[in-house]
């Protein structure tokens, strides 16, 4: 990743993972959305799973991690077939476009 990803806050540009070529790795764990709304860890999308409209069959659980700056992203969320993405972070749930 070149550049920092950004999301809209209030009306502010905020970047949140920036990992320039430094040692970026990611792993993926492959859920289907029941089994992914039972996990504990994952409580936060299941109790908005209506809010969320979760409805795709498989998910794909993401830990991507950047050597420098030790930073990490996780739960990164992604859904087939429908392509979207979501973060959770500090108890609120990010829906990436």
């Amino acid at each position: 990743m070149a550049k920092p990803k950004l999301f809209e806050r209030i009306g502010q540009r905020v970047a949140f993972f920036d990992c320039t070529y430094g040692g970026l790795s990611s792993t993926r764990t492959a859920y289907t959305l029941d089994d992914f709304l039972g996990n504990r860890a994952f409580r936060l999308f299941s109790v908005n799973r209506e809010k969320l409209g979760l409805t795709e069959r498989d998910v794909f659980v993401h830990r991507i991690s950047c050597a420098r700056g030790l930073r990490v992203l996780y739960p990164f969320v992604t859904f087939k077939p429908s392509g979207r993405a979501m973060l959770q972070f500090e108890g609120v749930v990010y829906i990436l476009k």
